[in-house]
């Protein structure tokens, strides 16, 4: 029997939105994951939506890092909308997003 998935690292793939989009199916299967590492992947506003609806299911995860990325408001509180269910969270490394009200929305769904 194979270990359930705990870390997964990709770092500077660029997926982009359809890319994070498809990670939300799989992520909802990833009830152990702990850390997720989306690093400098030209993610936006609709990956950070479908990111948040696939993490919403990993109430285990513990980081999440989405620095670099291209994600704004309506991401950001999409993204929060599903990370409210990661009771677990203690870091959320975000710069480099268009961070006008990003720490706002985030923190108003969280």
């Amino acid at each position: 029997m194979s270990e359930p998935l705990e870390t997964l690292y990709l770092e500077g793939n660029q997926i982009g939105d359809a890319g994070a989009i498809g990670l939300r199916e799989g992520l909802r299967h990833c009830t152990n994951l702990k850390q997720l590492d989306l690093k400098g992947n030209q993610i936006g506003d609709t990956g950070a939506k479908g990111l948040g609806e696939g993490l919403s299911h990993c109430t285990n995860l513990e980081t999440l890092d989405l620095e670099g990325n291209q994600i704004d408001d309506a991401g950001a509180i999409g993204l929060g909308e599903g990370l409210s269910h990661c009771t677990n969270l203690e870091k959320l490394l975000q710069q480099q997003n268009y961070q006008h009200f990003v720490l706002k929305a985030l923190h108003s769904t969280i």
